[in-house]
């Protein structure tokens, strides 16, 4: 450890909780997504632009919020985050019309990057290398209970309120991430930075030309790429062929989430014991194979549903090893400079999701498995490709890891 810091539990469930909030504003209102079609009088186009707007302000917001956590430190951005959070979401829960839920989702997303972003340049603050490894993934693993638990809460409200109450309990629970990081939190910067904007911009640039930062990074992109996908696939593909109910669907899309779950929970050890490029490329073999599977699976036929299920655990389980590692990879050699380099990081991986699931949207039929299953193949053969340049750079390789020089 670099600094005293708090304990490993208690940090990870704080910025665990933090960072499970942007999921769980898209998680938990998947299962209402069929209703609120009827109710706003729009198509499943319209409605999945509510995501893919989501997906959009996330991203963006994350260049913004990053540099200013590393000019005023973590908690001021992590308030300030909450806070829109909070405000986007009532409006979320009155908005009249589909155009009106896009632009405030947009709003809503942009305070929620503040959540995600700054958690991770905490972890580098605190921790050297091998712990940050471990706090990611216990970090990573309390976020995944978004997907686990936020369908099924989410069908569970539904049953006793419209779509429009799910918003409302959204802006209680950003309520509750300001209150958390203002009684727990601690700053964990070490030196406040004040760069111009032509400076960040600058660094920006020379991140994205370093392949030891920018191959982890697109890496995890195309991993959350997958994640786009089944979010604004899903739902429609699992209640058009399948015929599930809304608590059916959340079922079966938390049985999916739990493979991410298991992986990442397992991923420290397995970095422990043969570094993190081989574990990431464990991960990325398993990501292909399963999206693979699934593929040839639905156009042999709609497979039986427990069969779509388990090809899609696996490839979530693929992703449990891929996405916090590489996170890992990315950042760890950047130093102080976690803001700006988690922001960048975040907003390529948004760019890459939202962009995957946007085109999915335009050229997929709706409800379609088939297509789904070949946007996951795309993304995972480019993961692949892409981190196969990434085996001679030194991240963390070994039990002690050590950040070398590419």
């Amino acid at each position: 450890m670099t600094r005293a810091a708090p304990a490993l539990w208690e940090i990870a469930l704080v910025l665990g909780s933090l960072t499970a909030l942007g999921p769980l504003a898209t998680d938990l209102y998947l299962p209402a997504l069929p209703a609120m079609e009827e109710a706003l009088a729009t198509d499943s186009a319209g409605v999945q632009l509510t995501l893919i707007a989501y997906f959009a302000g996330f991203g963006l917001a994350q260049l913004v919020w990053g540099p200013m956590a590393d000019r005023l430190g973590r908690r001021p951005v992590l308030l300030a985050g909450a806070a829109v959070f909070v405000v986007a979401s009532i409006g979320c829960a009155l908005a009249p019309g589909v155009a009106s839920l896009i632009t405030l989702r947009l709003v809503q997303a942009a305070g929620a990057a503040a959540l995600m972003v700054v958690p991770r340049a905490v972890v580098t603050d605190l921790y050297d290398d091998a712990e940050a490894a471990k706090l990611m993934g216990v970090i990573m693993v309390i976020t995944a209970a978004s997907p686990l638990l936020a369908p099924l809460s989410g069908s569970g409200l539904l049953a006793m309120m419209a779509w429009r109450g799910i918003f409302w309990v959204l802006a209680g629970l950003g309520i509750a991430a300001f209150v958390i990081t203002l009684l727990l939190l601690p700053e964990s910067t070490r030196e406040l930075r004040k760069p111009t904007a032509g400076a960040v911009l600058r660094r920006s640039r020379e991140m994205l030309g370093d392949g030891a930062f920018l191959r982890p990074a697109l890496t995890g992109g195309f991993g959350f790429a997958a994640f786009a996908i089944l979010i604004v696939a899903a739902p429609f593909v699992f209640t058009e062929t399948y015929g599930l109910s809304p608590t059916q669907f959340a079922l079966a899309f938390a049985a999916i989430a739990f493979g991410f779950v298991v992986a990442a929970g397992g991923g420290g050890a397995l970095t422990d014991k043969q570094g993190a490029t081989r574990t990431v490329t464990l991960g990325l073999n398993l990501y292909v194979a399963a999206a693979l599977g699934a593929l040839v699976l639905a156009l042999l036929g709609p497979p039986p549903l427990w069969l779509a299920i388990a090809s899609l655990f696996a490839l979530t389980a693929g992703l449990g090893l891929v996405v916090p590692i590489s996170t890992v990879l990315a950042l760890a050699p950047q130093g102080g400079e976690g803001g700006l380099a988690s922001s960048v990081l975040g907003a390529l991986q948004m760019v890459v999701g939202g962009a995957a699931a946007a085109l999915l949207g335009l050229v997929a039929a709706p409800g379609s498995l088939a297509w789904m299953a070949g946007g996951l193949l795309v993304a995972a053969v480019s993961a692949r490709l892409i981190f196969r340049g990434s085996r001679d750079h030194a991240g963390i390789t070994e039990a002690n890891p050590e950040v070398s020089d590419p």
